[in-house]
């Protein structure tokens, strides 16, 4: 029974990997410094590392939210796994930590048992995670291009560095977001008291990296440059940027939005080489996904709740 159980939040982790790969070395492959093979390798292995080196901090925060049991934690991660993926195939960039949380915040209501003060921190941390990622970049970019000025190499050599950085700047990615998401999968299982933290972590960095591996590079191009036309060097402060942020909130257990991150990260970088780089189009859709997704998760684990307890009133 309860590795059946499971199936729904193994699914949300590759789920999660599937969706958060192109924000990792996405960049990196945009500006044809890392091959597509070889970037979802090192993806998954540096997810891995950073979920066994920090990731039970945010495992302790989502599964703080409200107590729960095994079958209300397979409901909620049932109903972010189902919002995950027709989101993907609506042809949106969904925010899986979003909808876990969405989802457990639709159970904990109809319980009536929120944790509102670690809700709050959640949400306050959404908020300033694009935020964080735009202002890393723009104290990057700065930084970084008097750097490689400082440098005197050719531009052969240069072009290497500037690849070599990136492709080690994705690793770092890859590592923060799973010290902060492989919570995200199997935390819900730790509320119920049916799994360890440090287990869920394992399990969750696992299922993620599996689903780095089933990522297509047409979702890859989808999802990066959109906000932003990328070369090697504007691919490199937007993937530091990003894991920066990601790994802040890591550090203080909140899991974030690597999409967030990193479309915070170009918003800043398009304000920084002004405003007439930015897609429009593409930043309203994304601020839709981030507003709609948890909504959705959390109206859809409520309703699958109530169902479930008019089926046993019933029998």
């Amino acid at each position: 029974m309860f590795p059946f159980s499971f199936a729904s939040g193994l699914a949300l982790g590759l789920a999660m990997g599937n969706s958060d790969s192109p924000y990792l070395f996405g960049p990196a492959i945009a500006a044809q410094a890392i091959r597509f093979r070889q970037a979802l390798l090192l993806s998954a292995l540096f997810i891995v590392v950073g979920a066994l080196v920090g990731g039970e901090a945010s495992v302790k925060t989502l599964s703080d939210l409200g107590r729960h049991t095994l079958n209300a934690a397979v409901l909620a991660s049932l109903a972010a796994a189902l919002c995950v993926f027709a989101a993907s195939l609506l042809g949106f960039s969904p925010s899986v930590s979003q909808c876990i949380v969405g989802a457990i915040i639709g159970l904990s209501l109809i319980k009536g048992e929120t944790n509102l003060p670690g809700l709050s921190k959640i949400l306050l941390s959404w908020l300033t995670t694009p935020l964080a990622g735009a202002l890393a970049a723009l104290l990057l970019q700065p930084l970084l291009h008097w750097f490689f000025n400082r440098l005197k190499v050719n531009i052969f050599t240069l072009d290497k560095l500037l690849r070599t950085s990136l492709i080690l700047g994705s690793c770092y990615a890859a590592f923060a977001l799973g010290a902060n998401n492989s919570a995200n999968a199997l935390a819900i299982f730790v509320a119920s008291g049916t799994l360890s933290p440090a287990t869920a972590t394992l399990g969750g960095s696992l299922s993620m990296a599996a689903g780095v591996f089933i990522t297509s590079r047409e979702l890859l191009y989808r999802k990066v440059g959109k906000l932003i036309p990328l070369d090697s060097f504007t691919a490199l402060v937007s993937i530091l940027a990003e894991g920066l942020a990601v790994h802040f909130f890591s550090i203080i257990g909140v899991p974030v939005s690597s999409g967030q991150a990193l479309s915070g990260a170009l918003l800043g970088l398009g304000l920084y080489y002004g405003m007439q780089t930015i897609s429009y189009k593409s930043l309203i859709k994304i601020l839709l996904t981030w507003l709609l997704l948890p909504l959705s998760s959390g109206l859809l684990a409520a309703l699958l709740a109530l169902l479930v307890n008019l089926s046993n009133m019933a029998s």
